[in-house]
Formats: structure tokens, sequence, C-alpha cells
């Protein structure tokens, strides 16, 4: 071999030998010139513990036996209320779009309806039958859906146990022969009702720390027992007493509320990378039409609003007990406006509405308690119905 056949094969070798010197060698001069590998956070999950609170309305009846026979009324009182409350629970995201739960909540309600009751028939003087929600609790399980790509919008529905605290007052109405002072003492206690309740609702995370939602919930309740207050009969002319007595009172309810929950395992101060809280980037936005040069800088709103309502107004004498009681019920009302407003170049504007509303339906009802009058009744009633 001569010497350039040598020279070739060992710079071969060379080359073949610093190719295969190990990686490590190396490594320590190139990991400094390079950024350290990324870290990825774990994908964000419903499961875990949250708290909060709620806000919203109710609106319910209780509705009493009477044990002297079936009542002219149905002795039936509206509860509406206003409510607020905590609650606490678990959520496990048992698949990539399904949930399961616990939750306990309590609720604060500022509740207070009256009606008449215990006025089997005309003889009878009445009573005023008034119920007071104050504490409404539950202890349920849920079941959700998650609908959006995302994974941050829950469709749910939930059911299980609850209880009320109510008070229940029962005052006899005025009787005219005995000098205007009740016919009975008051009867008064507290209630608690123990029953179930089913609903359904929405969440979405505002943030991986913070979620919203709103939703809708029945109860129904066992009936408690109370005490009915002695009253007067005048059946055969003269006022004869009527012994106390029990009743049974059997609530439900009805409840929509605004929840805001923080959820323990996130950091409270982080937000989603990829993109707003509400996601109005996304929404569509156009350009509007060019407008005739005379008109340039003009802009006009108008638009239309339309009310349906209904609801109950009483209005009645006496203090504690009635001695008279009219009461508009059922009401039904229909009202509806038109609005605009119009913004000049000038930066004049002018706007305005008209509009126009009736009742349209629902029934009065005049209660008069007091004996003397020819027939030696306890009670009397005048019905009509309201229409617009």
């Amino acid at each position: 071999m001569n010497a350039h056949k040598k020279n070739l094969l060992r710079a071969g070798l060379f080359v073949l030998a610093a190719s295969s010197v190990p990686s490590g060698i190396a490594a320590p001069a190139l990991a400094a010139d390079l950024p350290p590998p990324p870290l990825h956070a774990p994908a964000w999950t419903w499961t875990g513990l949250y708290f909060g609170g709620s806000a919203g309305a109710a609106a319910g009846t209780a509705t009493f036996s009477d044990p002297r026979g079936n009542s002219v009324f149905g002795d039936k009182v509206n509860t509406s209320a206003f409510l607020a409350g905590l609650q606490v629970g678990y959520n496990w995201q048992v698949a990539p779009r399904w949930l399961v739960g616990v939750e306990a909540d309590i609720s604060y309600l500022d509740s207070n309806g009256n009606f008449t009751c215990m006025q089997s028939s005309s003889v009878i003087v009445g009573s005023n039958c008034a119920v007071s929600p104050q504490v409404l609790g539950g202890l349920t399980g849920r079941a959700g859906l998650i609908v959006d790509p995302m994974g941050r919008t829950l469709l749910y529905g939930k059911g299980g146990g609850a209880w009320l605290n109510s008070h229940i007052l029962i005052t006899p109405n005025r009787d005219f022969t005995n000098n205007g002072t009740p016919a009975g003492p008051s009867a008064g206690s507290h209630s608690n009702a123990w029953g179930g309740t089913v609903g359904a609702g929405i969440e979405h995370a505002l943030t991986p720390a913070w979620s919203v939602g709103l939703e809708y919930d029945y109860y129904r309740f066992a009936a408690t027992s109370v005490s009915v207050p002695a009253t007067l009969n005048f059946n055969g002319g003269a006022g004869a007493p009527v012994a106390g007595n029990r009743a049974n009172v059997t609530p439900d309810m009805q409840v929509v509320k605004l929840a805001l929950n923080y959820h323990w395992d996130h950091d409270p101060r982080m937000t989603w990378v990829d993109g707003p809280i509400f996601g109005a980037a996304a929404l569509p936005f156009r350009a509007r039409p060019a407008a005739p040069s005379f008109f340039q800088g003009w802009e006009v709103d108008a638009g239309t609003r339309y009310w349906y309502s209904g609801g109950t107004e009483k209005n009645t004498s006496g203090t504690g007990t009635l001695i008279s009681q009219l009461t508009s019920s059922n009401l039904t009302g229909q009202s509806g406006e038109l609005f605009a407003r119009v913004d000049t170049q000038s930066r004049i504007f002018v706007k305005g509405y008209i509009g126009t509303g009736a009742i349209t339906g629902g029934k009065n009802t005049d209660e008069d308690w007091g004996a003397g009058t020819q027939n030696k009744t306890g009670f009397q009633v005048a019905d009509g119905t309201t229409s617009g």
C-alpha cells in the first residue's frame, strides 16, 4: 500500500471514531445553548370541591286542611319570596363529557303570605292564615353533560332531600256582636317540613377557579300538623263556641336562582389562555351599510317591548284580625310600548315612547265578617270578575 492510500485510510478511521464518540461527552456544551423543554399543565376538569353563594326568587303555596269541612276558598296561601344562600359540593368528572356530584345548600327566605282560611261555611267566623317560609335547605345528587368543545359549559339535573322551616299564624277574624273583638285567640307555631326536590340548571366556567350557574328547582314537602284556634258558630242565632282543633299544612315551592361558585383546586388569579372570559372576541361583527351623505352622522335606534304579568292585590280593614277584605286574585295584565331615539350630527337627540296596557282578567272577592245581620251569619262574601 503506497503512502497516499495509507493517509486516506487513517483519515477515514479518524472520522469514524469522531462520529462514534458518546453523545454525553458533547451534551454539556450543547445543553447550555438550548431552551428547557416545555412544561405541560394538566388538563382542566370539573373534578373537585366547590362552594359559593346564590340569590333568586321563589313562588310557593301552603295548603291547609280544614277540620270543620271543605273550605270556601280552598285554604291555599301563596308564599312568594326573595332568597339568598350558600352552597357547597363536590364534582367527579367520570368521563370526558359526563359528571356526577353531590351538593348541600341552605337559603334564607324573605316571604310573608296570608289568605282567608278555616271558613267552611257562612255561619262560621273564619280565620286569617299567615305563612312565612324562613329557611330552605337541601342535600342533593346531580349528574351533568359537558356540552361545549372546550369543556366549560355544563347542563345538569339534580334531585334529593329537602327541609323547610316556616312560621305559621292562624288568627280568628272579628265578631261584631262581641264588641268587635276576635272570635278566639290566635294559634302560632314554627313548622319543620321534610320533603324532596328535583331541578335542572346550566353552569359555565368563567375562569379555571370561578363558575356561574342558573338553576330551577321544585320542592314538595310532607304535611305537618298545626293548631287551629277556637271560633264561633252562628247557626242557631247566637254565637256558639267552637273548640280548637288541628289541621295539616302541605307546602311546595318553585325556585329560580343565580349562583357563583369558587373551585377550590384552582388558582383564582388564573384566566383562560385561549380567549376572553365571555368569548366576546368570537362574536360576529358586520359594518353598517353606508348612508346617503345627507344622513351621515345620524343614528336611529328603535324597538318595542311587551309585558305579560300576573298577581294578587288585597285591601283589608282591621289590625291582626280582619273585619273586611277585598281581594283581586289571579290578575293578568298585558302591556307594550314603542320607543325610539334619533341622534343628529350636531349632538342633539330626540327620544320618546308610547305605550298602552290593561288588566285583562281576574276575580274580585269582597269578604265581610261579623254577625248581627238578619240571617245571623258570621261571614258574607261577594264575588265578581275583573276584566280590562
